[in-house]
């Protein structure tokens, strides 16, 4: 059996669509067939520049899925014409920015379709984004109240000169995870030109200095929690957790993966000659359930 298959095994797999802003847009939903979660969530996992939902999923290696397995709703929605999101950033040249697409707007309304439905319905409603699914992300934190908490993979904050939406300080911080790898030749791990194959894509912060944006957002005014990561076989080269938590305040969670690629740590799917090396000291997916569970805890 195909590591697809068993990933899908259980679950029931859909494609949907509706019109936003008068354009029809898609989106992948994912949900259990036998498991119905008394507290349901919703995870909106955004894929990356010219991907698809089904490659994300295959990225994640199927463990974005975990929710669903749980009893909670997972949805992919789709770049507009499957090119890049119109993201946080003055420099990205996507189709929906110049087609004057708002996926802002979409990300606002699929959530709306499932928060409090009367079938079905969600209590919450969290995201994923990965590289520029994580850039989107980064707008949709700092434009709307919508999402939760939200977890961003290869996905720095945009330098000040090249960000595109600036943050409310009247706004209520979210709980935050980044996770990002130290050899990331996409999204440079100390900041600086982010590039695909030779195309700029923006000036980009650092990893430290984006968890340092995140921190100052939910008002800590100390020096993160420093804890190693295990290092275990060539696989899991360790690397370095910062935590700012504090009552009162959203906690903000950074992992910096020693040697990570352009990637998604999991516990399945290793790296790729492109994208980089793989770092499977944590799984992406179990460590933003922790953030998750733990946050409403002590709710």
């Amino acid at each position: 059996m195909s590591a697809r298959k068993r990933a899908d095994a259980g679950l029931f797999i859909a494609d949907r669509t509706m019109s936003v802003g008068g354009n029809e847009r898609q989106w992948v939903e994912v949900t259990s067939t036998t498991q119905r979660a008394a507290d349901r969530r919703l995870l909106i996992a955004a894929h990356g520049s010219n991907q698809s939902p089904g490659l994300l999923r295959s990225m994640s290696g199927y463990t974005l899925d975990d929710w669903a397995h749980a009893g909670h709703v997972v949805v992919y929605p789709r770049s507009w014409r499957g090119g890049l999101w119109n993201d946080a950033r003055t420099s990205t040249r996507s189709r929906a920015r110049e087609d004057g697409v708002d996926d802002v707007d979409f990300i606002e309304t699929l959530a709306s379709r499932y928060l409090g439905a009367t079938s079905g319905g969600v209590t919450k409603a969290f995201g994923i984004g990965y590289s520029n699914g994580g850039q989107l992300l980064i707008r949709v934190v700092l434009e709307t109240q919508v999402l939760a908490a939200a977890a961003l993979i290869c996905a720095t904050v945009p330098a000040p000169t090249n960000l595109l939406v600036e943050s409310d300080p009247n706004a209520v911080a979210i709980p935050m995870m980044l996770v990002h790898g130290t050899k990331d030749s996409i999204v440079p791990f100390n900041g600086g030109m982010a590039s695909l194959l030779g195309r700029p894509r923006g000036l980009m912060r650092s990893f430290h200095d984006s968890a340092t944006f995140w921190a100052d957002r939910a008002g800590f005014a100390t020096e993160p929690e420093t804890h190693p990561l295990d290092q275990d076989g060539r696989d899991r080269a360790g690397g370095q957790r910062l935590t700012y938590r504090a009552g009162g305040h959203a906690t903000v969670v950074a992992y910096a993966m020693t040697g990570g690629g352009h990637l998604i740590p999991n516990r399945r799917e290793a790296g790729t000659f492109l994208m980089g090396r793989g770092n499977h000291s944590i799984d992406t997916m179990t460590e933003f359930t922790h953030l998750v569970e733990t946050t409403w805890a002590r709710t």
